[in-house]
């Protein structure tokens, strides 16, 4: 189910559509927050190595892979492979921070609800006590 991460997600091959758009497949269907990092970190193509990222080349998402347009294979792999390769571990490392995180004040909303109902009920028995 997208918006749940278990795992993180890799990519598993290429692949090219009936248009010529590079398709990178990856092992599962990406939630909002990993596609919404992994185009943060897109968008902060620089030189990788001797060649230069083509930040231009990265397109959409579709299900379970990523669209490039405007190069060929050669293409992908010399100026996008090894960006793309870091934006995924970007993207993993981020939402794996994110949901860390949204499950620590989900643990601790669920304590204070349960301090919360201790305390009304402790308020209840106060109220009970009377000093004749």
């Amino acid at each position: 189910m997208p918006g749940i991460m278990s795992t993180s997600i890799s990519a598993e091959g290429l692949d090219v559509d009936e248009h010529g758009h590079v398709l990178v497949k990856l092992s599962d269907t990406p939630s909002d927050q990993w596609m919404e990092a992994f185009r943060d970190y897109w968008g902060q193509a620089r030189a990788a190595g001797s060649a230069t990222v083509k930040k231009e080349a990265f397109s959409h998402f579709s299900e379970r892979t990523i669209v490039f347009r405007g190069l060929d294979v050669d293409g992908f792999v010399e100026h996008c492979k090894a960006f793309t390769k870091d934006a995924i571990k970007y993207a993993n490392e981020r939402t794996l921070r994110f949901e860390t995180e949204r499950d620590a004040r989900i643990r601790d909303r669920a304590e204070h609800a349960g301090r919360d109902q201790n305390l009304e009920a402790e308020r209840a028995k106060a109220r009970k006590v009377k000093f004749d």
